[in-house]
């Protein structure tokens, strides 16, 4: 991270888990020197009107004001958005078609001040900036360095990160709250009829599955941009505080920072393992000096024994004392415990193997799944050619 860059803050999550109640709610217990956060400008149907008005993040504008910003490049990125699908907004569009959009398709266009980020940036302050919904991720051929506007594709949060990272720090906060919260939330706003609600909810729980949002944080690893969670599942008070953690102290709360991804390229938590397990089971005299001698092993890898495919076929025929051709899982555990393989890594094995439902481990799954629990770390006193 730079630190001689602002830090901004794009905030998201599904509708209904109540990011624009929380904006409200922290900017009454910040000082406006410490956090700025971002006004959206906003065109919409005039039944959703009274959803923005008393909330001072945002501003409504006609179709035409709306229209005539967009022309004037007013907006540092624009989008249009229906429930939870979201387009990019050419410049041409006009206030015809802005009007348009509005009555007949029932769209809501929104906008970020180009001027308003940007001089929050040039101050170094920190900018909170609510991007509405946008957790929908570009195909996966658009790289960072390219805009992405691909019709129904389009991921606003790729186009933010992709214009903000070079001149700011940027991180994410993701809001989330349980479905009966949402459902709850979605119905009081007197806008969504039973269908539309209940389709928003199953939208709201797909994005917070587990399989979603392990795709979420994959693609912000891609580009190194930091990912918070904040769980907007109990008080305002308490959700308010949550986001404010995220936002004032997010060295001691975000999940996917520099440092974690610095100890897991380099599998630190794995060397850290592996040393204090050698400390325990041998008990050195000079323990300082057994773990100097432990790395210097490990850097010239002169005490490491070389394990061909033969050596595993071997290894495979005694266990397998009746030439069934497989083994269980737990007998491929106590191989790898042998080994000296740590309990973590032969807890990965044993889960990656239930997960494809592999019961009976043959040759050739065993051969892979020891020489790779073997090379994880060079951690045992063997490694597979």
């Amino acid at each position: 991270m730079n630190t001689d860059k602002s830090d901004v803050f794009l905030v998201i999550g599904p509708k209904g888990c109540g990011k624009s109640t929380l904006f409200e709610a922290l900017q009454s217990q910040t000082s406006s020197d410490d956090i700025l956060f971002s006004t959206t400008i906003i065109s919409c149907p005039t039944d959703m009107k009274h959803l923005y008005s008393s909330n001072k993040h945002f501003q409504t504008l006609t179709p035409s004001e709306f229209s005539t910003r967009i022309k004037s490049r007013n907006f540092l990125f624009i989008w249009r958005e229906l429930n939870e699908l979201q387009q990019v907004v050419p410049d041409t569009s006009d206030s015809v078609l802005v009007q348009q959009s509005i009555d007949i398709d029932g769209r809501t266009y929104r906008g970020i001040p180009a001027l308003e980020v940007n001089t929050a940036i040039m101050k170094k302050q920190k900018l909170v900036i609510n991007l509405s919904s946008a957790i929908k991720l570009p195909p996966a051929n658009i790289e960072l360095n390219r805009p992405d506007t691909t019709g129904q594709n389009y991921s606003l949060l790729h186009d933010a990160i992709r214009s903000l990272s070079k001149k700011a720090n940027v991180k994410v906060v993701f809001v989330r709250s349980p479905r009966k919260v949402v459902e709850e939330r979605l119905k009081n706003l007197g806008v969504y009829n039973d269908v539309e609600v209940e389709r928003l909810v199953e939208q709201s729980i797909h994005s917070q599955s587990d399989k979603a949002q392990e795709q979420f944080e994959r693609y912000l690893n891609k580009y190194n941009v930091p990912l918070v969670y904040v769980d907007n599942n109990s008080t305002l008070q308490e959700g308010a505080r949550r986001l404010n953690k995220a936002i004032c102290h997010e060295e001691n709360s975000l999940g996917r920072t520099e440092v974690q991804n610095y100890m897991a390229q380099n599998k630190i938590n794995e060397l850290m393992e592996y040393l204090l397990n050698s400390l325990l089971v041998e008990k050195p005299e000079n323990p300082t000096s057994y773990l100097i001698l432990l790395l210097e092993n490990l850097k010239k890898k002169k005490n490491n024994e070389i394990l061909n495919k033969q050596d595993f076929e071997t290894m495979f025929d005694l266990i397998d004392v009746t030439g069934k051709g497989y083994i269980n899982i737990d007998q491929l555990a106590k191989c790898l415990e042998n080994l000296r393989v740590s309990r973590r890594n032969v807890d990965e094995v044993k889960h990656t193997l239930k997960e494809n439902n592999i019961v009976k481990v043959d040759k050739d799954n065993f051969y892979r799944e020891v020489s790779k629990a073997l090379n994880v770390l060079r951690e045992t006193p063997y490694y597979a050619s």
